[in-house]
């Protein structure tokens, strides 16, 4: 009777946990990222710490800060390689001869309105063109500018306090994980301090190795695609490899995204060029593509990634993704296998007498 009293309790103050979590949100996101970004910042820590200079290591700080400025650096890179090509891209469409870009348009546009009308879905005398400005410019008139610009300085401001706040608990968490856990750890009743140092041991260790793998396929998938794009010729191969490869982070909705994102930089990155060029021709190598880097993705790297690093089998991945998903949205589907790891040690380590969870997390020990 005490052993589940005791378990009861113990999940009494997971949902407490749980509680505040949710309550305090806006925190508990700046954590988690900070989390993330550390745990990818962990194993660059450790190749520094093996380093040595005249048989002088680096001390605990100066590795922590060259590793986080090592991935800071890399992120940085990649926001070098979009953001440049993107803003040129959006001022040679800005600059585009309104009357060319209309002319461009007429034929696909009255093949549309054949379709709309064909089945019923427009009445007779509208047009697709009319009621896409119109619904624009319903739209604009309803922005404020003043509150518009006002938005844009909150957001602003918003977003750097975000971003250093993020940047200073991930330099603790990588500094002092060790001290923290311990404090942590020390926190809670005797009987449970072992198996809570032994949940976190386990976790650091898989999602270390989740958010590195995370990393390589985000780098491969963009490679590739950046490679195949270049060979036929598209145009904004760069920028839409590398937006590719970030999208990896979101599980199934992502490459979606990006294949939409890639047909409007292609073809506008075309029209720019040439307003005559074969817009159907540019799509389908654009969809051969995202099919060859999708079919590389889901049947060897993700299955390795996810299921290997967190051994998990690639079902329960999907089912996991799929659920977080329909909980929380993109969100949940980005942090869904995370979570889930995190609960698997926590289970086994604290439930691990019960055959349901002997049975999910059979795995976890394994090398």
């Amino acid at each position: 009777m005490s052993i589940n009293l005791k378990k009861i309790s113990l999940l009494l103050a997971i949902a407490c946990v749980i509680f505040l979590a949710w309550y305090f949100s806006n925190i508990t996101i700046y954590i988690v990222l900070a989390l993330i970004l550390s745990l990818m910042c962990s194993p660059v820590k450790h190749l520094f710490l093996k380093i040595k200079i005249k048989k002088i290591k680096l001390s605990n700080g100066i590795a922590t800060v060259l590793a986080m400025l090592s991935v800071l650096l890399l992120l940085g890179g990649v926001l070098y390689l979009i953001l440049p090509p993107l803003a040129h891209q959006i001022n040679a469409i800005a600059n585009l001869d309104q009357h060319q870009i209309s002319t461009a348009l007429e034929s696909p546009l009255h093949s549309v309105d054949y379709y709309l009308k064909k089945y019923n879905l427009i009445a007779e005398d509208e047009e697709v063109k009319n009621i896409i400005i119109s619904t624009t410019l319903e739209y604009v008139r309803k922005i404020n500018v003043s509150s518009f610009f006002g938005g844009v300085i909150h957001g602003l401001a918003s977003l750097f306090l975000s971003i250093f706040s993020i940047l200073f608990i991930a330099f603790f968490l990588l500094l002092d994980f060790t001290k923290l856990q311990t404090t942590f750890i020390r926190m809670l009743p005797n009987e449970y301090q072992q198996e809570m140092t032994n949940t976190f041991l386990k976790s650091k260790k898989l999602l270390s190795n989740y958010f590195v793998g995370l990393a390589v396929e985000m780098l491969l998938v963009g490679l590739l695609g950046f490679t195949v794009l270049s060979l036929l010729k598209i145009e904004n191969a760069l920028l839409i490899g590398v937006i590719s490869g970030i999208m990896v982070i979101i599980p199934y909705i992502g490459p979606i995204i990006s294949f939409a994102i890639a047909c409007f930089l292609a073809v506008t990155g075309a029209f720019i060029i040439d307003p005559s060029a074969n817009f159907s021709m540019i799509i389908l190598k654009l969809f051969s593509t995202f099919l060859l880097c999708r079919l590389l993705d889901n049947f060897f790297l993700q299955p390795y990634i996810a299921s290997k690093s967190v051994k998990a089998h690639p079902l329960e991945v999907f089912l996991v993704i799929l659920i977080a998903g329909m909980l929380a949205g993109i969100p949940g589907m980005m942090l869904g296998i995370p979570v889930y790891t995190f609960i698997r040690v926590f289970a086994k380590e604290f439930f691990g007498n019960s055959n349901f969870i002997q049975i999910l997390t059979a795995k976890i020990d394994h090398k």
